[in-house]
This record gives C-alpha cells, sequence and structure tokens, in this order.
C-alpha cells in the first residue's frame, strides 16, 4: 500500500473541503444583511469552536432580541466579531488536524439554491398592504434593479395597485417623455412629480414607491440634511397615503434606520446577476429562500440611469400642512402641488412656508415679511422653495 499516496489524497481533500467551508462561511457573511437570528445561531454552532466565545455571541443575540432590534445586522460590530471568530475557527482545525470537525463545518445545511420557476412569483410582493417597508441591497452590477422590476412591480401592478418609481424606462409616451407602457407603473424622477402622481392616482388605489439609487439622496450618512429628513417625514406618513416604501441602495447598512427597522421584505442580490436572497417577514407570508434563476424583466428600463431622485423644489413639510385636516387630502394635495391660483385663492396658503394665513389684502401673497424675504432669497440659494408660485408667474 502506498502510505504516501494516502497522506497526499487525505491532504488533498483537507484542502477542499476547508476552500468549500470557507466559501459558505463567507457566501453567509456577504448576504448578512437579510439573515434571521435563527441563521446566525446555527452559524455560531458549527462556525464558533471556542466555547466562552459561543456563550458571548449566544448571550448578545439574546440582547438584541430582549431589545427589539429587529434583524442580527443592527447589531454594532456583530459580523466583524463573527469574522474573526470563524477565522480563529478554522485555525485551530488546521493544528488540531480535525477533519471530522471539519466535516461538521456545515454553514449551508441546504446547498445551492432554490430555482425560480418553482415559486409562485405573486408572493415576492403579496406583503405589501398600505405602511409596509422594504429594501434590495447587493454589490453593483448583481441585479438589484432587475429583481424590483421582476420580484415587485411585474407582480404588484393590477387594477388599483400602482408603482411609482423613479427607474428610468426606455419608453416614452405621446409628448415624448419617459413613461412605462403599463400604465399603473409610473415613473417620478423627483419629488414633486411623486406628490403630483400621488395626488392624481393614489387616491382609490394602494401604491408602492420604489426608490432606485436611495443613497444618492437618503442614507445614514446625509441623514442630518434637509432632503433626508423630508424623505422620513413621506416615510412615517405614506400609510396615511395608502402607500409603501422600498429603497434600493447598494450599502445595507447605509439605508435609514427606519427602512430598517420596519423592512418586511428584504432581498439580497449576489453575482452574478440572477442569485437572490429574499426574506420575507409578513404580514401575510413569511419565508426564507436563496433563489437562482430569476429572470429578466420584461419592463424596458435604462440599467445606466443615474437615478437621481430630486427632494429639493417641494417644501415637504409645508405640503403635509397644507392637507392635515382637508376632507379631500389627495385634491388639496393636487392643487397645492399644482401651485394654482385658484389653490392659493382657496386655502390662504403663504407662498413660502405653506401656512394658512389670514389676509388683508386680497392679493397677499405671504404671511409676513421674513417669508417674503426668505422667498427672494430661496431664488438665489439652495433652500426650500416655496410651495406656491409667485401669481405672474403662474398665469
Amino acid at each position: 500500500m502506498n502510505v504516501q499516496g494516502v497522506e497526499d489524497s487525505l491532504g488533498k481533500a483537507v484542502v477542499l473541503t476547508s476552500t468549500e467551508r470557507m466559501t459558505q462561511a463567507l457566501n453567509f457573511l456577504r448576504r448578512f444583511s437579510v439573515v434571521s437570528y435563527e441563521d446566525v445561531e446555527d452559524f455560531i454552532t458549527v462556525g464558533v469552536w471556542n466555547e466562552p466565545e459561543q456563550e458571548v455571541f449566544f448571550n448578545i443575540l439574546d440582547e438584541a432580541r430582549a431589545g427589539g432590534i429587529a434583524f442580527p445586522y443592527l447589531i454594532p460590530n456583530l459580523r466583524t466579531r463573527l469574522r474573526i471568530a470563524v477565522s480563529r475557527s478554522f485555525h485551530m482545525i488546521d493544528r488540531v488536524g480535525g477533519i471530522s470537525g471539519l466535516g461538521s463545518m456545515v454553514f449551508e445545511p441546504e446547498r445551492g439554491a432554490t430555482p425560480f420557476k418553482v415559486y409562485n412569483s405573486k408572493m415576492f410582493s403579496v406583503n405589501f398592504e398600505e405602511g409596509e417597508f422594504g429594501r434590495i441591497s447587493g454589490v453593483p452590477g448583481s441585479g438589484k434593479t432587475n429583481a424590483a422590476c421582476r420580484l415587485l412591480i411585474e407582480e404588484y401592478v393590477r387594477p388599483n395597485r400602482l408603482v411609482f418609481t423613479n427607474i428610468m424606462p426606455t419608453t416614452y409616451g405621446e409628448d415624448g417623455s419617459p413613461e412605462y407602457p403599463d400604465p399603473n407603473v409610473v415613473y417620478s424622477m423627483n419629488v414633486k412629480e411623486l406628490f403630483i402622481n400621488i395626488a392624481e392616482r393614489g387616491k382609490d388605489s394602494k401604491w408602492i414607491f420604489i426608490l432606485d439609487e436611495g443613497g444618492l439622496v437618503y442614507s445614514k450618512p446625509d441623514a442630518a440634511t434637509r432632503r433626508a429628513k423630508d424623505l422620513d417625514k413621506l416615510a412615517r406618513v405614506i400609510r396615511k397615503l395608502h402607500g409603501s416604501f422600498v429603497v434600493i441602495e447598494q450599502r445595507p447598512d447605509s439605508i435609514p434606520t427606519i427602512i430598517q427597522e420596519f423592512s418586511t421584505v428584504l432581498f439580497y442580490c449576489e453575482k452574478p446577476p440572477g442569485i437572490v436572497n429574499v426574506e420575507l417577514k409578513g404580514p401575510v407570508i413569511a419565508h426564507r429562500a436563496r433563489i437562482k434563476d430569476v429572470p429578466k424583466t420584461t419592463l424596458p428600463f435604462d440599467t445606466y440611469d443615474i437615478a437621481y431622485f430630486s427632494v429639493s423644489g417641494v417644501n415637504i413639510p409645508a405640503v403635509f400642512e397644507a392637507i392635515s385636516g382637508s376632507r379631500e387630502p389627495f385634491n388639496t394635495m393636487r392643487d397645492v402641488m399644482l401651485r394654482t391660483k385658484e389653490a392659493r385663492d382657496s386655502l390662504n396658503l403663504c407662498g413660502y412656508c405653506g401656512k394658512k394665513m389670514d389676509r388683508i389684502h386680497p392679493a397677499q401673497k405671504y404671511c409676513d415679511m421674513n417669508c417674503r424675504q426668505n422667498a427672494y432669497r430661496a431664488k438665489k440659494r439652495d433652500s426650500p422653495e416655496p410651495i406656491l408660485e409667485d401669481p405672474a408667474e403662474m398665469e
């Protein structure tokens, strides 16, 4: 018997198994933003060999659950500590030569991914009732926008179900502006268009606003900016407008806290495109899966469009104040956003701050001198614009 040959074969087997197990561990950590507490507990059980360290990790998870943290990836530094602990476990196996121990490090009990065709694809959007949130993340070029179009937009839209999005179509309407063939998918390139579309079509429908490249205007590093605060206000009242909110962003940890905490639909896209990790957390369906062969969408979208969503040009708090207490809030929003003379006259709104005012003169446009001066300055610098234009400009 060739003893040397047996040892060489065993050594190669150990190397191959080690490579496979480490690849599984890295894949798990890459999609950490969509894993559940149960997944992390299983990962610690098979991947962290140091028993005191295991106990520390389990205590961290228990404390996070008790503290109301919705997802494990929101626990500070947890992913980094797991990377270090698993790396240490692999080095420990290498020293003791524990081939059976290496075999027990099964980070993906269900190997591979389930083909898309076995699913009823309506399930991916069924959780979106009023006031729900979702997020789609993944590295550049991993098919995030395609996943949003194929798994959400195509499956959600139908009569009385609309999608507003800044994902730009490659088809055009009769007036030459970008427009999707399906009238229930409405392109909105900025917040003004979004509000007008909501006002005109959202009254008798449920809808989703899907914000592509959300990190350009709405992310944790920008949390203190006016535009991020204004979008936060929209997110907080979106249920009252019959809507839901989905953000597409490359880095899940840069998505605003309100979206992180309340998301019930989570997608993480892998390369090559077509592999999507799905976490559905209710209220209709709770399911977790890794799906492969997600097909190309039939929606004609421009994958190279920057998709910058401008929040300037609308004083969002003033719009909400104008519609608060209205018996016809969608009609009021439409009048305010279209900045009609009739809206200004009938609602008695200040042309800068948007607050109701007591007119001293029928031609009065602003509630006081301060708003008059601010309206003038707004045209000279980047500041909140008045929600109503000058009557002369409107005519």
